[in-house]
């Protein structure tokens, strides 16, 4: 607030930042609650949410065009 140039605003917005980076630690020791997996020739599927799991297919709708199926790696897999 008792800056009184555009430079001056920067020089404290940087010093805080500094200041934040250097006092933040963070331990995280949360698990993964849910894993995506798929058949390795569903193509366009990077595990978005809602799709597997306890959701259900709630969000389908949302990216079905986006998938395809790769129907030689199927059939070369023995699908």
């Amino acid at each position: 607030m008792a800056a009184t140039s555009t430079d001056a605003v920067k020089e404290i917005v940087l010093e805080a930042n500094k200041q934040v980076v250097q006092q933040h630690y963070e331990i995280s020791l949360l698990q993964p609650s849910l894993i995506n997996i798929c058949q390795p020739w569903l193509n366009g599927y990077n595990g978005q949410f809602g799709m597997t799991g306890a959701q259900g297919p709630q969000l389908l709708y949302a990216f079905a065009a986006r998938f395809w199926v790769d129907q030689n790696l199927k059939k070369s897999m023995g699908h």
